[in-house]
């Protein structure tokens, strides 16, 4: 899974799933 950091604190954990889809986690910090 790769990391983006964004403005303000927030990070986006972009999760590939073994059936292909896409899940974004956001965590505010």
């Amino acid at each position: 899974m790769d990391i983006s950091t964004q403005p303000k604190g927030i990070y986006i954990l972009k999760i590939i799933m073994p059936d292909g889809t896409h899940t974004r986690k956001i965590i505010k910090k």
